[in-house]
Protein backbone atom coordinates (compact mmCIF):
# COMPACT_ATOMS: atom_id res chain seq x y z
CA UNK A 1 0.00 0.00 0.00
CA UNK A 2 2.69 2.38 0.53
CA UNK A 3 4.41 1.87 -2.54
CA UNK A 4 1.19 2.33 -4.41
CA UNK A 5 0.55 5.59 -2.11
CA UNK A 6 4.33 6.71 -3.01
CA UNK A 7 3.99 6.30 -6.50
CA UNK A 8 0.79 8.09 -7.05
CA UNK A 9 2.67 11.11 -4.82
CA UNK A 10 5.60 10.91 -7.43
CA UNK A 11 3.03 10.43 -10.39
CA UNK A 12 1.28 13.49 -9.45
CA UNK A 13 4.17 15.63 -8.97
CA UNK A 14 5.43 14.73 -12.48
CA UNK A 15 1.92 16.30 -14.12
CA UNK A 16 2.76 19.77 -12.43
CA UNK A 17 6.59 19.70 -14.42
CA UNK A 18 6.41 22.13 -17.07
CA UNK A 19 7.50 20.50 -20.36
CA UNK A 20 10.29 22.54 -22.31
CA UNK A 21 9.07 23.70 -26.12
CA UNK A 22 11.52 22.53 -28.79
CA UNK A 23 14.16 24.91 -29.72
CA UNK A 24 16.05 25.13 -32.63
CA UNK A 25 19.35 27.44 -33.72
CA UNK A 26 18.66 30.50 -36.03
CA UNK A 27 22.06 31.82 -37.47
CA UNK A 28 23.97 33.63 -39.92
CA UNK A 29 26.57 35.71 -41.19
CA UNK A 30 26.24 39.77 -41.57
CA UNK A 31 29.02 41.57 -43.51
CA UNK A 32 29.21 45.21 -44.34
CA UNK A 33 30.88 46.92 -47.47
CA UNK A 34 33.76 48.35 -46.37
CA UNK A 35 33.15 48.21 -42.96
CA UNK A 36 32.19 45.49 -39.46
CA UNK A 37 28.49 44.31 -38.60
CA UNK A 38 29.69 43.91 -35.09
CA UNK A 39 27.25 44.97 -32.41
CA UNK A 40 24.40 45.03 -34.77
CA UNK A 41 21.35 43.81 -33.43
CA UNK A 42 19.78 41.04 -34.66
CA UNK A 43 15.63 40.14 -34.12
CA UNK A 44 14.61 36.12 -35.11
CA UNK A 45 10.85 36.09 -35.24
CA UNK A 46 8.84 32.28 -35.32
CA UNK A 47 6.81 32.60 -37.54
CA UNK A 48 3.77 30.02 -39.22
CA UNK A 49 3.62 28.94 -43.58
CA UNK A 50 1.10 31.76 -43.50
CA UNK A 51 3.60 33.99 -41.72
CA UNK A 52 2.00 34.48 -38.93
CA UNK A 53 3.80 35.15 -35.55
CA UNK A 54 4.02 32.05 -33.58
CA UNK A 55 5.84 32.83 -30.62
CA UNK A 56 8.48 35.41 -28.56
CA UNK A 57 10.85 37.15 -30.51
CA UNK A 58 14.54 36.64 -29.49
CA UNK A 59 17.30 38.76 -30.14
CA UNK A 60 21.06 38.99 -29.78
CA UNK A 61 24.19 40.87 -31.74
CA UNK A 62 26.73 40.41 -34.10
CA UNK A 63 30.18 39.21 -32.65
CA UNK A 64 32.56 39.48 -35.37
CA UNK A 65 30.27 38.76 -38.98
CA UNK A 66 28.03 36.02 -37.22
CA UNK A 67 25.40 35.15 -34.81
CA UNK A 68 23.63 32.38 -33.51
CA UNK A 69 20.32 32.25 -31.39
CA UNK A 70 18.25 29.09 -30.14
CA UNK A 71 14.49 29.98 -30.99
CA UNK A 72 11.18 28.30 -31.00
CA UNK A 73 10.98 25.71 -33.37
CA UNK A 74 8.70 26.73 -36.52
CA UNK A 75 8.14 26.11 -39.97
CA UNK A 76 9.58 29.81 -41.04
CA UNK A 77 11.35 33.09 -39.41
CA UNK A 78 11.70 36.83 -39.68
CA UNK A 79 15.11 38.11 -39.32
CA UNK A 80 15.70 42.13 -38.48
CA UNK A 81 19.20 43.35 -38.65
CA UNK A 82 19.95 46.68 -36.98
CA UNK A 83 22.76 48.46 -37.91
CA UNK A 84 24.08 51.98 -37.96
CA UNK A 85 20.25 53.45 -38.07
CA UNK A 86 19.72 51.11 -41.03
CA UNK A 87 17.26 47.78 -40.82
CA UNK A 88 17.43 44.73 -42.74
CA UNK A 89 14.62 42.62 -42.99
CA UNK A 90 14.91 38.64 -44.43
CA UNK A 91 12.46 35.95 -44.02
CA UNK A 92 13.58 32.08 -43.48
CA UNK A 93 11.27 29.94 -44.79
CA UNK A 94 12.05 25.94 -44.09
CA UNK A 95 15.84 27.45 -43.65
CA UNK A 96 17.81 28.70 -40.07
CA UNK A 97 20.50 29.97 -41.91
CA UNK A 98 20.93 33.46 -43.29
CA UNK A 99 23.70 35.57 -45.31
CA UNK A 100 23.57 39.04 -45.07
CA UNK A 101 25.25 41.76 -47.12
CA UNK A 102 25.12 45.47 -45.98
CA UNK A 103 26.15 48.29 -47.83
CA UNK A 104 26.54 51.69 -45.85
Amino acid sequence: MRRLLALIVVLSALAFVPVASATTTVGGTVTVDGGSADGARVEVVPLTEQQQRTDDAVTTTVEGASFSVEAPEAPAYAVRIEHEGATHYEVLQNRTRVEVELSQ
